[in-house]
């Protein structure tokens, strides 16, 4: 079993009843250009979907064998190289960790491997000069979370995990959520164990298992609490 990277935690990452509309619909107008954004560039616009927001019930789905739909509250979201997002306003928070190409916004450009956190209310507009994919989640964020993150978790060093043969890299906590990447080595079987706040993951790379099944890359997955 070898997920040499999994976006794991969330515990509180999805707030159960959270049902802000996010200002990306059909009715915001498109910005004006800006840096790094071009005036023929198509717009990525959705609306918002609840996909497995039953908190209650275990789910997964295996992102690569999924087809590409408007944007979701929670899911991957690809950036066609030049799209860019009109200026919004993050109702219920957004966070996000870039998987492939850049990400760009007006603080900055993100690489893969960028971990990113919008507090509630905060707004800004988006871009990708050379395209990108993104994992991303919106509209679930405690209001009194008002820490602003962004983390190169290239750049971070592994630490020793809950227990042997798991690293961990922590990326942000409050309350009783914690997010993090983890790593896990070859062979290592983690003993059961019960998810008293829930927990979501993702895999990054490699192959992670367990009693219900194999999850391979892109695969995502909730444990509802308990």
């Amino acid at each position: 079993n070898r997920p040499d990277g999994v976006v794991s935690g969330h515990p509180r990452g999805m707030v159960p009843g959270r049902h802000e509309k996010p200002g990306t619909d059909a009715g915001v107008p498109q910005a004006p250009p800006g840096p790094g954004r071009r005036p023929d560039s198509a717009a990525v616009r959705g609306q918002a979907m609840k996909i497995n927001a039953d908190l209650t019930k275990r789910a997964e789905v295996h992102t690569p064998d999924m087809e590409w739909v408007p944007s979701p509250e929670l899911g991957v979201l690809r950036f066609e190289p030049g799209a860019w997002f009109p200026e919004h306003t993050h109702g219920g928070g957004e966070e996000f960790l870039v998987l492939d190409g850049v990400f760009s916004d007006e603080d900055g450009d993100y690489p893969a491997g960028t971990y990113v956190r919008h507090p509630v209310g905060t707004s800004h507009s988006a871009w990708s000069d050379e395209g990108c994919e993104i994992l991303v989640k919106l509209m679930q964020m405690d209001p009194a979370d008002s820490k602003k993150v962004v983390l190169d978790t290239n750049a971070l060093d592994w630490q020793p995990g809950p227990e042997a043969g798991v690293d961990i890299k922590p990326l942000h906590e409050f309350g009783d959520e914690k997010v993090m990447l983890m790593r896990i080595l070859p062979g290592t079987r983690i003993a059961r164990h019960r998810h008293e706040a829930g927990t979501e993951l993702f895999v990054l790379d490699g192959t992670l298992a367990d009693e219900d099944g194999t999850y391979g890359k892109g695969a995502w997955q909730r444990q509802p609490a308990g």
